[in-house]
């Protein structure tokens, strides 16, 4: 006899999950902006490090995300 393996990820979970991924990149976003007001004007002026800031902190809190989700 063989054994199903059944999964609990459906895809109300999926989306749940994704909605609040999405929170949490767009709350730590808005702490980078508080933290660091001037943060969008530097970017179009060609300071790299206020860009390569944002994006090893969008990118950090995403694998942190991805590790909770899993």
């Amino acid at each position: 006899m063989s054994r199903r393996r059944t999964s609990p990820l459906t895809l109300d979970t999926l989306i749940g999950w994704g909605l609040v991924a999405s929170i949490v990149q767009l709350l730590t976003f808005i702490a980078a902006r508080l933290a660091l007001p001037r943060l969008n004007e530097s970017i179009p002026q060609g300071k790299l490090a206020s860009g390569i800031f944002l994006a090893s902190l969008a990118v950090g809190v995403g694998i942190l995300n991805a590790g909770c989700i899993v």
